[in-house]
C-alpha cells in the first residue's frame, strides 16, 4: 500500500505517494484534473524494480486545492522538489492513505539538494514518466533540470501548439459533468464506463450531497491555458535524456506533432498503443507495461 507524504513547494503543499521499491527511482505524472491514483497499475509492477513515487500535482487529488499560480513553471518547479526529497531516511514520517496522523512536511525549494544519493552529492535522476498534460510537465523538467531526469517517458503528450479550441473544449466538457454524482459507479457510466471510467470515477471525493471532483474546473482551465499560448519545440530539443514518447491509436497528438519529435530528435522511441484512447494508461496498462520496459531494458 502506498505511503502519503507531504512535499513543500514554495509552500503550496503537495501530496506524494511512495510506493516503495527497491532500485533507481520513478517519478510518475498524471494529467489535467487527474489524481496519482491513475498510476496504481503502473506503481505496482515498476515497484518490483523501481522505487516508485507518485505525485497528486498542485490543485488536484490530495494536494493543495486552490494554489495561487499554476504556471508551468510552478508545475515545474513541485517536480524538481519532489524529485530533491530524500524518501529513504523519512521512514516514520509518512501517513497512510487510510486516516493515519499527518506526515511531517518537507520543504524542497528548487536548487536546494535534500537528498544525498550520487557521489557528487546531489540527487539521483529519476525516470520520469508522465501523461497528457503531465507528460509536458515531465518535458519541461527533463529540459531545464537534466541532471535531476535519466529518462523520460512522455504518454500522450507533445511539445506542439495544442488546437486552437482545445481550452474551450475542456472547459465545456468540466462543465457538463452532473455533480455531485450520486455514486462512483454513476460517475464511471458518465465517464465512458471501463477502465478509464473507473479511474475518472476513483479522482472523486464524496461529501454530504454526493461525490465530487477532487479540484477546481477554473483552476484546471487556467492550467490548461498558461500552456496554450505556444508551441514548446525547443524545449523540446532540449531534453537530453534517452526518450520514450507513447502515442494511442485513438488518441489526441497529431500525426504531424509525433513526426517532428522524432525529425528533431531522432534518437526518440516511439511506441504505439492499438484499441486505446488519450487514456492510454487505464485503457491499455499490459500495453503500456510492456512499451516501457522494452524501453528501460534497453538502457
Amino acid at each position: 500500500m502506498a505511503v502519503e507524504r507531504t512535499v513543500l513547494s514554495g509552500g503550496v503543499r503537495l501530496a506524494v505517494h511512495d510506493h516503495s521499491g527497491t532500485g533507481r527511482p520513478v517519478v510518475l505524472l498524471h494529467g489535467l484534473a487527474g489524481h496519482s491514483g491513475e498510476w496504481d497499475a503502473t506503481a505496482a509492477w515498476m515497484s518490483e524494480r523501481h522505487r516508485v513515487i507518485a505525485v497528486d500535482q498542485r490543485g488536484q487529488g490530495a494536494s493543495e486545492r486552490h494554489p495561487a499560480d499554476v504556471s508551468r513553471a510552478a508545475y515545474v518547479a513541485d517536480v524538481i522538489a519532489v524529485i530533491e526529497v530524500p524518501y529513504g531516511d523519512r521512514a516514520g514520517h509518512g501517513s497512510s492513505m487510510h486516516g493515519h496522523p499527518e506526515p511531517r512536511p518537507t520543504e524542497a525549494r528548487t536548487g536546494h539538494t535534500a537528498c544525498r544519493n550520487t557521489d557528487d552529492g546531489g540527487p539521483e535522476p529519476v525516470v520520469l514518466v508522465g501523461q497528457s498534460l503531465g507528460g509536458h510537465t515531465a518535458m519541461l523538467v527533463a529540459a531545464a533540470r537534466p541532471d535531476l531526469v535519466r529518462a523520460l517517458v512522455m504518454v500522450e503528450a507533445s511539445p506542439g501548439l495544442p488546437d486552437a479550441g482545445g481550452v474551450a473544449g475542456v472547459e465545456r466538457w468540466l462543465a457538463s459533468w452532473p455533480v455531485p454524482f450520486p455514486s462512483p459507479a454513476a460517475a464511471a457510466r458518465f465517464f465512458g464506463g471501463g477502465a478509464a471510467g473507473a479511474g475518472w470515477a476513483a479522482g472523486l471525493e464524496e461529501r454530504e450531497d454526493g461525490w465530487w471532483p477532487r479540484f477546481d474546473p477554473a483552476l484546471m482551465v487556467r492550467s490548461l491555458t498558461d500552456a496554450s499560448p505556444r508551441s514548446f519545440w525547443r524545449e523540446w530539443e532540449q531534453v537530453a535524456c534517452p526518450t520514450l514518447v507513447v502515442l494511442a491509436e485513438s488518441g489526441i497528438i497529431p500525426s504531424v506533432d509525433a513526426d517532428e519529435m522524432r525529425r528533431t530528435r531522432p534518437d526518440t522511441v516511439m511506441a504505439h498503443i492499438p484499441g486505446a484512447g488519450h487514456d492510454v494508461h487505464l485503457e491499455a496498462p499490459g500495453l503500456l507495461r510492456a512499451a516501457i520496459e522494452d524501453f528501460l531494458e534497453a538502457r
